[in-house]
């Protein structure tokens, strides 16, 4: 399990008040590659096809993730965005299980 993961992990299970916003910026260029847009200010909005219908999520699979004077990033959205990367991921698994 590498560090990613266990970051990961620990946002999704004991999520911290904020974290450095370099940290997120690492897992959505690993899980999010083409679908995160920064925008102007201090928000990032992310969207993946996989999150169309899941709860806590928008209609067309989106999420904002709101970035703290430029610097860092609520606990709020860490624990979003660890969600987003566990039902990416089961979705993920649960295709490849099926080939």
């Amino acid at each position: 399990m590498g560090k990613t993961d266990k970051r990961l992990r620990a946002w999704r299970d004991n999520t911290p008040v904020d974290a450095p916003v370099d940290q997120v910026e690492a897992i959505l260029v690993r899980y999010f590659p083409d679908g995160y847009r920064k925008k102007p200010g201090s928000h990032v909005t992310v969207h993946h096809n996989r999150l169309i219908g899941c709860e806590g999520f928008g209609p067309l699979g989106d999420f904002t993730i709101c970035v703290n004077r430029g610097q860092r990033v609520k606990g709020f959205y860490l624990k979003l965005l660890a969600q987003a990367v566990y039902i990416i991921e089961e979705v993920r698994d649960d295709e490849h299980q099926e080939s």
